[in-house]
């Protein structure tokens, strides 16, 4: 499902993002994080969530469409944009 939905996101026709997370090894770690922190009474609760976002944020990758000159531009004008959100503010 995570890979569904992470390989449908795209980014103002610029790049898509690109999920490549095994459901075999995801599905091992959602169950051992489950007996660790079973087994440690929550004690370990932090420790299994760190685990379970960093192998989700790992696997997360963005492929880019376009040449750099468009991309760079594309963030220039999303940044002027911001700071004159934030001076409004």
């Amino acid at each position: 499902m995570l890979n569904f939905i992470v390989n449908n996101i795209t980014l103002d026709n610029i790049g898509k993002f690109e999920s490549k997370i095994s459901p075999i090894k995801f599905g091992f770690i959602c169950l051992t994080n489950s007996l660790i922190v079973i087994f440690t009474l929550g004690i370990f609760y932090p420790y299994a969530r760190v685990r379970y976002l960093r192998e989700r944020v790992e696997s997360i990758s963005f492929i880019c469409d376009i040449s750099c000159n468009n991309l760079d531009e594309f963030l220039e004008f999303h940044r002027k944009n911001s700071e004159e959100l934030a001076k409004s503010i």
